[in-house]
């Protein structure tokens, strides 16, 4: 993790799912930005969701804590909440921490898209 690490995303859409592809480190520097952005796509664009992992090098306990709140929020709004292409990494992260169950991980967008 470096000072300069940055967060950046980017949103594909299709009839039914967003997908927003996250790149950089989701660290406590970066989750309100990353919860904000969550926030708003589930008010603005109510539908499923996929979070594309592939491009992120770090993910720390804060960073757990916003995909965890954001998760609750889009299933009660009832949508889908998936994660996918985690690198080894954040996959290790996610199954240290036992959130390999809790979270809808596929370990490709197309996958992810077909749920």
């Amino acid at each position: 993790m470096t000072e300069e690490a940055q967060l950046s995303h980017r949103i594909e859409e299709t009839p039914e799912v967003l997908v927003l592809c996250l790149k950089g480190e989701i660290d406590c520097t970066h989750s309100n930005e990353l919860s904000e952005l969550l926030s708003d796509l589930r008010q603005s664009a109510p539908k499923n969701l996929v979070v594309d992992l592939s491009e992120v090098e770090y993910i720390d306990s804060s960073g757990l804590g916003v995909l965890v709140s954001e998760r609750m929020r889009w299933v009660k709004q009832g949508q889908h909440f998936r994660l996918c292409h985690p690198n080894s990494a954040v996959q290790t992260v996610l199954q240290t921490s036992h959130l390999d169950h809790f979270f809808e991980i596929y370990p490709t967008r197309e996958a992810a898209l077909e749920g």
